[in-house]
């Protein structure tokens, strides 16, 4: 899931946000369906890689993941919604 419009949530109001990740999540759950596949994880991947204090409301929403452009040097499970990338020659 990236959104429907692709819009940086960190500006969005909560009720913006909803309308996004649920429309999306809906598009995903259909061409899910349509596959005839289970979809076993829910991702997120932050436009922009902004989430400035959206990250609870993707988790309350049933998003297993969450990734944003940070640049970091691991990944943790602890992290889980605000994961950013591990870049080549990042050690």
């Amino acid at each position: 899931n990236h959104t429907s419009n692709h819009v940086n949530i960190a500006r969005l109001s909560n009720d913006q946000l909803s309308r996004e990740v649920e429309l999306s999540e809906e598009k995903l759950d259909d061409l899910w369906a349509l596959a005839g596949v289970e979809r076993e994880v829910r991702g997120f991947a932050y436009p922009y890689g902004s989430f400035a204090g959206k990250a609870e409301y993707i988790e309350s929403v049933g998003i297993d993941i969450a990734f944003s452009t940070e640049n970091v040097n691991s990944l943790s499970s602890n992290r889980r919604f605000m994961l950013g990338r591990v870049r080549k020659g990042d050690t």
